[in-house]
């Protein structure tokens, strides 16, 4: 999320992300974002995540 910043800076190059982009409309249990996400784990694929934090809720399993 934080390398979407953008930046006026013309050298920067863009980071490639791998994978494809989620599908919306796709409604299998789990994380959207496992198949793109270089921390994914196990439960991410099946289970998914909402961890109320004190400020809010995380949809990630890592901030367990």
């Amino acid at each position: 999320l934080l390398n979407s910043i953008p930046t006026l800076r013309k050298e920067k190059k863009l980071k490639f992300i791998t994978g494809s982009p989620p599908d919306l409309s796709d409604t299998k249990p789990g994380c959207r974002f496992f198949d793109r996400c270089p921390e994914a784990m196990d439960k991410c694929k099946t289970d998914p995540p909402k961890i109320k934090t004190d400020s809010g809720y995380v949809l990630c399993w890592l901030y367990e």
